[in-house]
């Protein structure tokens, strides 16, 4: 099984590598996020790669978007020096890290699923991960989530492995600092990281105590309670003590009121979840029986935590962490719905200041949109569970366990009020597979000889799912700009008009660039002001697009509607009898969408992104012959 699993990750890396060739970013010079971090990874690459982690802040001016993404960095700077210099900052580049990140983590469940289950099932888990429509269109969008997550998965085995070598001390602690350590590496891989590290402290803390405790089922139940209480209370309690103990403190340091009270909220917003989980971390040594060995433990992970940290505080561990605390509270700063001025507008409605999106009734159809199958197994598995339950097979509380592992990541975005925005919730697929794997004896009981067939049938709709969305959408809505520019090159259209808009930033300024000496754009404001005969590229028009969410002009003035000549055509559908080439964007996807808190919202909740806003998102090439201009 596991050399068949490598010849499907093998052949699915392969594709996804070719397929992406040529690739654009999504807009020129400099302006995106991707963009600035292989300019820093290709000057980290040129300065030495052994260097403290911390000290790539300080490169490229101190504007590459480094970040909580310091290893991801590291990563890009070893895979950059495999590619030709002229191709090294090139958004490739950051396609073939995410295609790496994903197939090794495929290997990893593979690995963790082995554990619990017989191979075949192994297999078939590990390849609808692998198939997953979600994880390719993060691959193709963003995927330092992906990196991170490997890492977290490497903890998680090494969770396994200490739990496997409990008997050998030496061996037992020796896994646990790794597991502590790498839960560090998987926190700095990603700006989206931060629902792994609690996964992995719960999970090795449960593991510790099954392992020091005489009546283990008690004392984990006693935990459960506690983590209750102290979540409940940290809303009521220590919101208000920690920060009447940050303005004393902060005061003394910084004598002005409005620096003073960021700050304050900026130093509870780190400290917060560390005195929480250092409490959580702390309280079994109450209860269970091996005192000594249980906090010898939890010493040992902390210092593998602390020493992940240490190497990416270092050498600047202050200012660095000044850094951190502030990009944590990403989701006060970085909302993208603080945007749009005229609020009601546009969503209908004055949106409070602090909104990250429409809340619980967002998570159905997002999570629906892109997991159908994960879910469907995902609840087949709560159901068996539940059955074996009335049955005597199982307690409450292993059935609350798994179920709580499962849902962990969705719960942390939730309680920390993140953004509903797409990447934030990748670990949430994670989560289910562990549950999946977890409940999988119940699912066994439960439906008995059906079982392989259920999870076959599954693993085969899983890839022809992935196959149709990636033909459809996920590859072509990504390759835009990049088979534009293929098309217009191989047929010799090197002289052409388009709109002089911010609406083409996405599409023929992202194509040209790097290609000025190839191409000949010329920036018109109307068709009709075009030379008889021309091609004319129309950019993508809708307002609704991920890629134009945190445009001005769509923001304010709406869908592209300044040539009368291009409305007519738009209006009446009759676009395409003018049309020589068509190709879809970001904004054609019902993937994509859910990558901006924005777009995602007017997707799901209002409804408000339809199919001819799709059709409106797609780019045209038009021989103006035709049109008899």
């Amino acid at each position: 099984m596991l050399f068949i699993l490598i010849l499907l990750v093998f052949t699915y890396a392969i594709k996804v590598f070719i397929d992406t060739r040529g690739i654009t970013f999504y807009s020129p010079k400099l302006n995106t996020d991707n963009e600035k971090m292989l300019a820093l990874a290709s000057q980290l690459g040129k300065e030495g790669l052994l260097r403290w982690p911390g000290s790539i802040h300080n490169l490229n001016n101190g504007k590459g978007r480094a970040e909580l993404r310091e290893f991801w960095i590291f990563f890009m700077a070893f895979v950059q020096k495999m590619f030709p210099r002229e191709k090294r900052i090139k958004e490739h580049v950051n396609i073939t890290l995410s295609i790496i990140s994903h197939c090794f983590s495929t290997l990893l469940i593979y690995g963790i699923s082995n554990y619990f289950l017989p191979s075949y099932y192994s297999f078939l888990i590990s390849t609808i991960y692998l198939f997953s429509t979600w994880c390719t269109e993060v691959v193709l969008y963003l995927g330092h989530i992906i990196y991170s997550q490997f890492w977290f998965l490497c903890s998680l085995c090494f969770i396994i492995f200490a739990y496997i070598n409990q008997n050998i001390s030496i061996s037992f602690l020796l896994c646990i600092f790794f597991a502590g350590f790498l839960s560090s590496i998987c926190f700095t891989s990603s700006s989206a990281s931060r629902k792994f590290p609690p996964i992995l402290i719960l999970s090795q803390i449960f593991i510790c105590i099954n392992i020091f405790s005489d009546s283990p089922e008690k004392s984990l139940l006693i935990t459960l309670l506690f983590i209750t209480a102290i979540l409940i209370l940290a809303k009521i309690f220590l919101t208000k003590t920690y920060k009447l103990i940050n303005k004393f403190i902060i005061s003394k340091i910084n004598n002005n009121s409005v620096e003073s009270e960021r700050n304050t909220f900026l130093v509870f917003n780190f400290l917060s979840p560390v005195i929480i989980f250092s409490l959580i971390i702390v309280f079994p040594a109450f209860i269970v029986n091996q005192l000594t060995s249980y906090l010898q433990t939890q010493l040992v992970f902390s210092v593998g935590i602390f020493s992940g940290f240490f190497l990416v505080l270092m050498p600047n561990p202050i200012k660095n962490l000044k850094r951190y605390m502030t990009f944590l509270d990403i989701g006060s700063w970085a909302s993208h719905f603080l945007a749009y001025p005229d609020q009601k507008k546009v969503f209908g409605k004055t949106l409070p200041r602090n909104f990250r999106g429409a809340g619980l009734r967002w998570l159905p159809p997002f999570f629906w949109s892109l997991m159908p199958i994960e879910l469907s197994l995902f609840f087949l598995t709560l159901i068996s569970m539940v059955y074996c339950y009335f049955q005597g097979e199982t307690s409450f509380l292993s059935i609350f366990l798994i179920l709580l592992i499962g849902i962990m990541p969705t719960l942390i975005v939730e309680i920390t009020n993140g953004l509903q925005v797409g990447k934030s919730y990748l670990s949430s697929l994670t989560g289910l597979l562990i549950t999946i794997v977890l409940g999988f004896r119940f699912f066994q009981i439960t439906f008995n000889q059906a079982t392989p067939y259920i999870f076959t049938l599954l693993a085969f709709f899983q890839l022809f799912r992935l196959i149709s969305n990636y033909k459809k959408d996920l590859l072509p809505c990504r390759m835009g700009p990049a088979w534009l520019r293929q098309f217009l090159l191989k047929n010799n259209l090197n002289n052409i008009y388009t709109y002089d808009t911010s609406y083409n930033n996405c599409f023929v300024r992202t194509l040209m660039y790097g290609f000025e000496s190839e191409l000949k754009v010329n920036f018109v404001k109307k068709i009709d002001e075009c030379p008889e005969g021309s091609i004319f590229v129309v950019p993508p028009t809708s307002s609704k697009s991920v890629s134009m969410e945190t445009e001005s002009e769509a923001i304010i003035n709406g869908n592209f509607r300044d040539d009368p000549t291009l409305n007519t055509l738009l209006d009446n559908n009759s676009i395409e009898n003018y049309a020589i080439a068509k190709f879809k964007t970001l904004g054609s996807s019902k993937y994509y969408v859910n990558e901006s808190e924005v777009t995602s919202y007017r997707y799901h909740i209002l409804n408000q992104i339809k199919d001819h806003d799709r059709v409106l998102s797609c780019g045209w090439v038009l021989d103006l012959k035709l049109l008899k201009m």
